[in-house]
């Protein structure tokens, strides 16, 4: 018993064989004996249990037989086939809520967008690898869209004198001038911002020739984008020229409506004009390679239709930003495919919606009562009693409901002291990190995609398997009876998501003996022979660095140093506790050669092998009970 090496995964059928690498049997069968019965034969082990037992025993089973080592089934999501209803959105099974309509997509059928027909030149470079200016065009995306934007309100459209000048430009001078002479007259033909720079040309020039003609001062000329097109019933259409913007002249140069971004044929020095973040512009003129056709964006109080005759409601700005990145088969989408062009479009969206609701906070501050919240008040007015520097202005409170103020982490650091408080101190702490290689990620990405370059993808299956990894260990009991847990999830600088849970286990069954550590937690390199796929999973993913002598200019190194101590020292015997936390065990076997250096135990990050097997990630375990 004591030479077994792994857990037996949760039991989820009624009779089941798992083998391991040193040729044990377990069986779990449906017959019905009065009493459990153990049995060991050679290699075999039978275990036969009353089926009033079962549920009970497949909770403590892992405790029973913590180190077997078994052929584990690798958690999957499954395809992205489950269609919603209403928009037919493509999703995971495990993403369908219990009334099966889905809301991260139309928000069960409340929000249908329309989309112009996305034009075929720019279909192909985004999605045809085999064209030979695609490779180019998405490497360059961002410098492509950013030459023909109209953010800056500058003369965009005038010759192509203009774009050779634009390609000078030293973050462009890897631009194709071939793609820039067709995108500026795809663009010229279709969207109706350039045709309104045309056609503001145009009244420039005519009234240019009756100034002279009359021999009277030429009148100030503007453009007027409209922000509000709500009182156009038309706006579900595809945009006019007329739709999007008005030409007009008088003298004093003010529009006669609402206005949000202004625009002058003439610059007077370098003044630029702030584009409103509310605006239905903002996304199609800073993206117009996303939006060729000017799709207005997201405005205040704006109307949407539903689906099956559901009638006409409100939306908010992220719910129309979640519709439109939703994944629909054949239905081409730009969105989804324009590589790092995508990446800054999502980061952007989601400035502009945590904006949005700063600028609803701000306005709405008497019916948050934020003059009701206790004791805070009282602390603004001491410190304005004790001249402590307080900025000039109207101050603002962000209530403890907005993700990530000082008042929603304050709360939440006093319910994590809460827990410990009642139930004591955490006995794990666990890293669970996104493999970017997951099936469910590589198998949904579109032609010629890394997973960098879809977000939405990484973050549905991570958020899928995180949820499948907590039940593992707060409802299958994996590592004992569990009391409570913690956890928050962060990002990487490249994208990917990783989670950092705490939790507490009941103190009879408290992991705080070397011999209960060694049980769940190895920090040794496993046997090739015996086990590859777990040779492999841990070579590639809980190898730390290496670094030291090895690699003096790992990321990890300070001051010729690795901030995460390693690597650690060679010890025979797991011992439990020192300076807070166990030291593993970690025997002296040998090295093997890993990007061409000598990488021993020493480098070896401490992990459970079934939830590795199981997971296939990088999943960093510790125990922590004597911290």
């Amino acid at each position: 018993m004591e030479n077994i090496n792994s857990h037996i995964p949760p039991i989820k059928s009624h009779t089941k064989r798992i083998k391991n690498n040193i040729n044990t049997s377990i069986i779990i069968s449906k017959q019905t004996p009065t009493n459990l019965i153990l049995k060991k034969d050679k290699s075999d082990m039978i275990l036969a249990c009353s089926r009033r037992f079962k549920k009970k025993f497949q909770n403590i089973l892992p405790r029973i037989f913590p180190k077997i080592n078994p052929l584990v089934e690798q958690h999957t999501c499954g395809l992205m086939n489950i269609f919603c209803q209403f928009c037919q959105s493509l999703n995971f099974l495990a993403e369908r809520p219990s009334d099966g309509r889905f809301t991260h997509c139309c928000h069960k059928g409340k929000v249908k967008i329309t989309q112009s027909p996305y034009p075929d030149y720019l279909k192909n470079l985004l999605s045809n690898s085999l064209d030979p200016l695609h490779k180019n065009f998405m490497h360059h995306i961002r410098s492509y869209n950013s030459v023909i934007a109209f953010a800056s309100m500058e003369h965009k459209f005038q010759n192509y004198q203009a774009i050779a000048g634009r390609l000078q430009h030293p973050a462009n001078s890897d631009c194709d001038i071939n793609i820039m002479r067709h995108l500026d007259e795809l663009i010229r033909q279709i969207n109706p911002y350039a045709l309104s720079f045309k056609t503001l040309g145009e009244v420039e020039k005519a009234e240019l020739s009756l100034a002279e003609h009359s021999n009277i001062l030429l009148p100030k000329i503007n453009m007027i984008f409209r922000g509000d097109r709500s009182s156009d019933r038309r706006r579900y259409n595809f945009p006019t020229i007329d739709d999007v913007a008005m030409i007009f002249t008088n003298d004093d140069g003010e529009p006669p409506f609402k206005r949000d971004i202004k625009v002058y044929p003439r610059s007077n020095g370098n003044n630029l004009v702030i584009l409103n973040v509310l605006s239905p512009n903002l996304d199609p003129m800073v993206y117009p390679v996303l939006f060729p056709h000017g799709d207005p964006g997201w405005q205040p109080n704006m109307i949407a239709e539903g689906f099956e005759n559901s009638g006409r409601s409100k939306i908010s700005m992220l719910q129309f930003k979640i519709a439109r990145l939703a994944v629909r088969q054949n239905i081409f989408n730009p969105l989804l495919n324009a590589g790092r062009l995508t990446q800054q479009y999502i980061v952007d969206s989601y400035l502009q919606v945590e904006a949005n609701n700063l600028n609803f906070i701000k306005f709405n501050q008497s019916k948050l009562r934020v003059e009701e919240y206790s004791g805070l008040m009282n602390y603004l007015a001491s410190d304005f009693s004790n001249n402590i520097y307080i900025p000039i202005g109207r101050a603002v409170i962000l209530p403890s409901s907005f993700q990530g103020s000082h008042r929603n982490m304050q709360e939440r650091y006093h319910d994590a002291m809460s827990i410990v408080l009642k139930y004591g101190k955490p006995d794990l702490f666990i890293t669970f990190t996104c493999n970017p290689t997951w099936p469910e990620i590589s198998e949904n990405l579109f032609n010629g995609q890394t997973p960098a370059d879809r977000p939405d993808i990484v973050s549905r299956v991570f958020k899928i398997k995180l949820a499948a990894f907590l039940s593992d260990i707060t409802k299958n009991n994996m590592f004992g009876k569990k009391l409570a847990y913690v956890y928050t999830i962060e990002f990487q600088k490249r994208g990917l998501p990783h989670a950092h849970l705490l939790f507490i286990i009941s103190s009879e069954h408290k992991i705080d003996t070397a011999e209960a550590i060694d049980k769940f937690v190895y920090a040794e390199r496993p046997d090739r022979t015996n086990n590859s796929q777990l040779f492999n999973i841990v070579t590639r993913f809980m190898i730390h660095g290496p670094c030291g002598i090895l690699n003096p200019r790992s990321p990890c190194m300070d001051n010729g140093v690795c901030t995460k101590n390693f690597p650690k020292d060679f010890i025979n015997d797991t011992i439990t506790n020192t300076n807070g936390y166990p030291l593993y065990k970690r025997r002296d076997v040998g090295f093997i050669l890993i990007s061409g250096k000598p990488v021993d135990n020493r480098f070896v990050i401490p992990y459970n092998t079934y939830l590795l097997l199981k997971y296939n990630a990088h999943i960093n375990v510790e125990i922590c009970t004597s911290v």
